[in-house]
């Protein structure tokens, strides 16, 4: 089963000063990539609630991931995410997954969605009612459906799949 996301962040050791300006190169483009770009037709603080809140188009950019969907909530008293509506990651290996809800921690980690699917670099597609993700290495497909058959335009079913109420990996 493919990762949902993986993110990383190095931290630098001092040596001696000539490799003080490269760890103040690496790390000025670490921050830039911890730098989160959302854009969205519509983005408002609701500071009532103390969350950010996109929608509309909205696509969100993180260490070469890409998130879209129709509307995202970020909770800043929580740390976690929550995308409704066409949502869309696209990984940074090009793999695509495909979800109604998801609901996540800001990293992307640990997290559920409801209604995923994805492709695989393999060419292979799994969809599940739902899956779960976790950053101790626990991941878990519930009413899962695998196949690499390309589906045809006149019947989407394919001519074989793999079926399970549940797939449980440990990383």
């Amino acid at each position: 089963m493919h990762k949902w996301t993986w993110f990383l962040l190095m931290a630098a050791s001092i040596a001696h000063a000539g490799e003080v300006i490269a760890q103040e190169t690496n790390l000025d483009a670490q921050a830039e990539q911890a730098t989160v770009v959302l854009d969205a037709d519509n983005i408002f603080v609701n500071e009532a609630e103390n969350t950010v809140v996109a929608e509309g188009s909205v696509e969100a950019k993180y260490q070469g991931r890409v998130l879209r969907a129709d509307r995202l909530i970020y909770d800043r008293n929580t740390d976690r995410v929550r995308a409704v509506g066409n949502i869309v990651i696209i990984d940074t290996d090009g793999t695509q997954s495909f979800a109604e809800e998801i609901e996540t921690d800001s990293s992307l980690i640990d997290g559920f969605a409801i209604g995923y699917s994805t492709r695989l670099p393999n060419g292979g597609l799994a969809v599940a009612e739902s899956a779960v993700r976790s950053s101790d290495g626990f991941n878990a497909l519930d009413k899962i459906v695998y196949t690499s058959c390309e589906l045809c335009e006149e019947d989407d079913t394919p001519t074989w799949s793999l079926r399970a109420r549940r797939i449980d990996d440990f990383i």
